[in-house]
């Protein structure tokens, strides 16, 4: 059964199979996984099967389970375990995001809380008789936030709208400020008459005290919330900062003192919310495609009752209706064609807009469109459709503790409480050691608590990840594990199955030796009717051609890498299983051999255990596999095929794509333990499959990439899913990985570096509060531009744009000096 396990301070469920954490767990059958893969595997293999698995030699779980990083504590029970995802509107930082989270872990009953800054979510497990939702929104709306659940949430563009409306008020106001403070920062102020100095003051206290109240609110509601839970923040460091030199200007006024800094508070804010507009707009540009999508998934659909059409609502629509599609229409729901031809485009998915012609048993994936013919299909995934899906795990891998996103994290919490340690020092320092003027001691200090906020730092690793992320959901690579990228960053190691995947999976019946009065063709192709392999379809798909009627099927079992059977008629028909060569007729020798020499995939047909037929089968190579091997050796990957088909089968073909380690008459668990001993040599393997027989290889290896065409326990053992099988996108998605994690120690080093630098110029005194705020702007701005890399975003598409700013910036901080 699985347990809690405790890790940094939080309790997680351990996953039934693997036994890994399982961060956001998924219930079966009363048991607890921590991923899709894992919860069709322990099904698919049974419990026993799995017992054997794990005692196995070759596929030691225990070893697996000691190369993950993880704290074993004290185990717990929960008496009524329950997990929540709520959105979460008013985070406009990482910063706030790591406040929740930490108030959250400290509220009995709550076992797990993680916020992805990303998309404002927070994944909450908790123990529901301890705590309730309801106490959780409570307790998220006492920090000056508002959850709800995402299905009530419509208010994303309504807080972009909101964040961009207080950055313009603030840049209005603050440019009259600048220009009434001009007698200010000359000296001029004494020459004016008494009434005109007031009218002058007075309107910049209203004009800051609007600025500072409303266009800085989120600020300053973020840093109530720090201090009311201890967890000192960014919105901390920058209230502080905007507050003293406010304060202090309010002060000076009533004193009738000569200088005020109600500008400076004005130039705070205006390029902070700069800096926050500019983060909204790179999340927004980065998750926009799906929420496009989604939007035009239509909400109602005709299913077929009795021959009939009628409209139901896609909510209500259970598996195995039949729904009809016409030319013109998206799908609704993922489905698989029982009747009619049609085109299709999968662009949502995968990126290019050419249509796919689709047939019998192919399947049509919510949010694609189709084209030509009605189409009569039967529905196989509803609310948890494939664009679902990716949908999910494009934001788990947002919010998922990376080993990037963890340094990060601790990174930023050790910070935000050493910048304020600097500022308080440097302000004591400056006021009652070297006697420096007041307002000048207070300025430093501000500057040093601006400039060190670490925003830069924040945003470094999540926006890089949710733009690879949606540049691989571009190129037909769908993600299905949130870990997804930081695995496939680190493969040498590619093992290719065979069939559907080298191949194109369309295989084509050659030729058959039969017994005689035993028609081979309608016993094989009607026991293989109820089976997803491409065997299979071959075999149906040519009796349908020769219009041979199809048998009744009593009963159908699949045996992994063994072949169906099946019973029809009162006989037992067995399509693959495995033959002593001396029970094989003599006279059909000489033909077997001719087709194993020209590579052909051989099956034999037992009919009540007595052989009856041999069937061979043809498949093409797919025609970009050699570009792609060429590519993937190009990036220092070597690359094996492991294959059901026999020794000599797979030889030719590896031999026809320059492949020198392969391994044939491979079962499931013989491909699983051959990806685990490679990764016994140290090599980091991705394994992709297409079968069933592959889903126990997909899940052992470090990342399991699934063709489109996959049988579902495939799709749902992937890491990641070829929506198109192009496998074209596989060398691309190692590239985007890779650049992902460079784009990462970049940013993080860029970040690290630049807070250094900036803390020793404004303790100097070289950067004042305006130069401090404009600093970080263009230290975020690297970041986010950085970042945007990975999605293909090229700077000199946009250097007009980024003139504009630069140059709107830069006439702000010319104003700015005029005060030194």
């Amino acid at each position: 059964m699985s347990q809690w396990i405790e890790e940094n301070g939080q309790s997680i469920r351990s996953c039934d199979l693997c036994g890994q954490m399982a961060w956001l767990p998924i219930p079966s059958d009363h048991h607890i996984f921590c991923c899709h893969g894992c919860k069709e595997l322990y099904h698919f293999l049974g419990a026993e099967q799995v017992e054997i698995l794990k005692q196995q030699p070759g596929l030691n779980w225990d070893r697996v389970q000691g190369d993950i990083e993880r704290t074993t504590g004290s185990v717990l029970q929960a008496l009524d375990p329950r997990h929540v995802e709520l959105r979460i509107e008013g985070i406009t930082c990482p910063s706030c995001a790591i406040l929740i989270e930490q108030v959250l872990l400290r509220k009995t009953g709550v076992m797990a809380a993680k916020i992805d800054f990303t998309q404002s979510i927070a994944e909450i497990s908790l123990d529901a008789s301890l705590i309730s939702q309801e106490q959780v929104q409570t307790h998220i709306g006492k920090l000056g936030y508002r959850a709800n659940p995402i299905a009530q949430m419509h208010g994303d563009v309504l807080a972009g709208a909101l964040l961009m409306r207080r950055f313009l008020v603030a840049c209005i106001l603050t440019a009259i400020m600048m220009m009434v403070s001009v007698p200010i920062w000359s000296g001029d102020l004494p020459l004016f008459p008494v009434s005109v100095r007031y009218v002058l003051m007075d309107t910049l206290l209203v004009l800051a005290t609007v600025v500072l109240f409303y266009s800085g609110w989120p600020f300053l509601r973020g840093a109530f919330a720090s201090i009311k839970s201890r967890v000192p923040t960014m919105d901390l460091l920058v209230s502080i900062g905007s507050v003293c030199a406010y304060g202090y200007s309010v002060v000076s006024l009533l004193t009738t003192q000569e200088f005020l800094y109600f500008d400076t508070v004005g130039l705070l804010i205006t390029f902070l919310l700069l800096s926050r507009n500019l983060e909204y707009a790179t999340r927004e540009r980065a998750q926009s495609v799906l929420h496009v999508v989604k939007r035009l998934i239509p909400k109602e659909m005709r299913v077929l009752q009795d021959g009939y059409e009628s409209v139901k609502n896609v909510c209500d629509v259970q598996c195995k209706e039949q729904f009809v599609l016409s030319s013109g229409e998206v799908s609704p729901v993922d489905g698989k064609i029982v009747k009619g031809e049609v085109a299709v485009d999968e662009s949502v998915l995968t990126g290019e807009a050419k249509r796919v012609e689709k047939g019998v048993r192919d399947l049509i994936y919510a949010g694609t469109r189709v084209f030509g013919h009605r189409v009569i299909l039967e529905v196989i995934r509803t609310t948890d459709t494939l664009l679902e899906q990716t949908a999910q795990y494009v934001r788990l891998a947002q919010a998922s503790h990376s080993h990037w996103n963890r340094l990060a994290d601790r990174l930023v919490r050790v910070f935000v409480p050493f910048v304020l340690t600097v500022a308080l020092s440097t302000w004591i320092y400056l006021e009652l050691i070297a006697h420096m003027a007041p307002s000048q001691a207070l300025l430093r200090a501000i500057a040093v608590l601006v400039i060190g906020c670490p925003c830069a730092l924040s945003i470094a690793t999540p926006l890089a990840i949710l733009g690879a992320s949606q540049r691989l959901s571009t190129n037909g690579v769908l993600l299905r594990s949130p870990d997804a990228l930081e695995r496939a960053g680190r493969i040498e190691k590619v093992v290719f199955d065979k069939t559907g995947t080298i191949t194109t999976g369309r295989l084509h019946v050659e030729d058959y030796l039969a017994v005689e009065n035993v028609a081979l063709l309608q016993w094989v192709a009607s026991a293989e009717v109820p089976s997803e392999h491409p065997i299979a379809d071959a075999l149906v798909r040519k009796a349908r051609e020769l219009d041979i009627p199809l048998k009744q099927v009593t009963s159908f079992v699949s045996h992994t890498s063994m072949g169906i059977e099946a019973v029809i008629d009162g006989h037992v028909l067995r399509v693959g299983a495995c033959v002593e060569k001396d029970t094989v007729p003599v006279q059909w020798r000489e033909r077997i051999e001719k087709w194993q020499n020209a590579g052909f995939t051989i099956i034999y047909v037992l009919m009540d255990e007595v052989l009856c037929g041999v069937i061979s089968l043809s498949d093409e190579l797919r025609q970009d596999i050699h570009a792609v091997i060429a590519e993937l050796r190009k990036a220092g990957m070597s690359v094996s095929i492991a294959s059901g088909d026999s020794e000599r089968a797979t030889s030719q073909m590896a031999h026809a794509i320059g492949i020198t380690e392969y391994a044939g008459r491979q079962t499931a668990l013989e491909k699983s333990q051959l990806v685990h001993l490679l990764k016994e040599d140290g090599k980091h393997v991705a394994f992709i499959g297409d079968g069933v027989n592959d889903s126990p290889a997909l899940v052992a290896a470090d990342l399991g990439i699934a063709m489109g065409s996959s049988a579902d326990i495939a799709l749902e053992a992937g890491h990641l899913v070829l929506a198109h099988n192009n496998i074209a996108a596989i060398p691309i998605t190692f590239y985007i990985a890779r650049m992902t994690t460079a784009v990462i120690r970049q940013n993080l080093l860029w970040a690290i570096g630049y807070n250094i630098i900036a803390q020793m110029l404004a303790v100097t005194g070289i950067a004042s509060p305006a130069m401090a705020a404009l600093a970080m702007l263009l230290s975020s701005a690297f970041v986010l531009g950085n970042s945007l890399r990975v999605t293909g975003f090229s700077p000199l598409r946009y250097i007009r744009r980024v003139a504009t700013i630069i140059l709107f910036a830069t006439s702000l901080w010319f104003l700015a000096l005029y005060q030194f």
